[in-house]
């Protein structure tokens, strides 16, 4: 009887390892994949767009799915015999926070995919260009302004758009730009740069 016993708690181990470890193999190769071709398109960082949101939600997804699988091991964790009250606690915290991470991590891409055909548009006004060129990765571009309603916004570009911008800019200060965005996430679907309504 102890014999059956003991082979059907391996067995249930063995799988329940198994959905554990198999999706962290995944995500891993997802995002291993996902850095090679990122890397291949000239070391670029890829801000805007369609290809913009996927990048974003490549990272977002693997966070998530990486929080989720910890929370798998910390529950193979309470399921061990002869844990406190303590490691249960500690366990059961461990589960609760990496849930809420996968959850906050994931929740933007989701609701903003019904934005995908039709994003938000704001006008923004006494326009920043802004870089960054942090260790010895590909630089970051940043556009910031002040939008209709008063409220600051700050997005992230792509080399050329910047760089077109930025000389516009230093032609005309007081420069504007039209801009289609996802709301949660803040990619950039599409921007105009504008003159002032005065000129």
């Amino acid at each position: 009887m102890r014999k059956r016993t003991n082979r059907s708690d391996k067995r249930c181990e063995f799988w329940f390892n198994f959905w554990i470890i198999f999706p962290a193999i995944l995500i891993f190769i997802f995002i291993f994949g996902a850095a090679i071709v990122l890397g291949i398109l000239e070391n670029k960082v890829i801000a805007m767009g369609r290809a913009g949101f996927i990048r974003n939600a490549a990272f977002r997804i693997g966070l998530g799915g990486l929080a989720a699988v910890i929370a798998g091991f910390c529950m193979k964790g309470i399921l061990k015999r002869r844990k406190s009250v303590k490691a249960v606690l500690g366990h059961v915290f461990g589960i609760i926070l990496c849930l809420l991470l996968a959850f906050f991590l994931i929740r933007p891409v989701v609701l903003d995919i019904p934005y995908l055909d039709h994003p938000e548009i704001t006008y923004l006004a006494s326009l920043e260009f802004d870089d960054d060129h942090t260790g010895d990765g590909p630089a970051r571009y940043y556009l910031s302004g002040v939008g209709s309603g008063g409220s600051t916004h700050r997005f992230s570009l792509n080399e050329e758009i910047y760089k077109a911008g930025r000389e516009l800019w230093f032609e005309d200060f007081d420069l504007r730009a039209k801009i289609a965005y996802l709301p949660h996430t803040d990619i950039v679907m599409s921007l105009q740069y504008l003159s002032p309504p005065d000129k």
